[in-house]
């Protein structure tokens, strides 16, 4: 599927972290975890400094889709150290996260053309794999990317989420 004419696929910034910030909240409003009255000031500064962080550092990167002016979706891929292992010796791997497009722009080609500039990365700088959570609305274009399932991972919330 090729892009909308007049879509473009462009890198961010650190400058741009207040766009991605408003994409993010989008996406958990999205999900219900964001409150009527929005998102606290304090999630929406820690997204803004996270992600001008991992841009000016390297350790994360973004793009976003833009209609002429408008930004109308993004993707962010963070890089993360990992120990070598006997089938994957590289030892970084990307995480991406925050894959939003604007609900009038869905289901034209956005969001696998963002996944696949973030996978073009990926491959370029020789990353052993890339890992995602996603929503069952996500899954078709993930899957049609070759991401697959796994069954072999747990996790323990430390912060947040209340009494364990």
């Amino acid at each position: 599927m090729t892009l909308p004419q007049g879509v473009s696929i462009d890198a961010a910034t650190p400058s741009d972290a207040e766009f991605l910030t408003a994409f993010r909240v989008k996406l958990f409003q999205d999900l219900g975890h964001v409150p009527p009255e929005g998102p606290t000031p304090e999630f929406v500064s820690a997204c803004d400094a996270a992600h001008t962080r991992y841009l000016e550092s390297g350790t994360g990167m973004a793009w976003f889709a833009k209609a002429g002016e408008r930004h109308v979706g993004s993707i962010v891929m963070l890089l993360h150290p990992r120990l070598p292992s006997p089938r994957l010796v590289p030892a970084t791997e990307g995480y991406i996260l925050n894959v939003y497009v604007d609900p009038e722009w869905r289901k034209r080609g956005i969001a696998t053309a963002l996944m696949r500039t973030a996978m073009d990365r990926a491959r370029s700088l020789g990353l052993a794999r890339l890992r995602l959570h996603t929503t069952a609305a996500g899954r078709p274009t993930y899957a049609n990317a070759g991401f697959r399932p796994r069954e072999d991972e747990m996790e323990l919330v430390l912060l947040g989420a209340g009494k364990v």
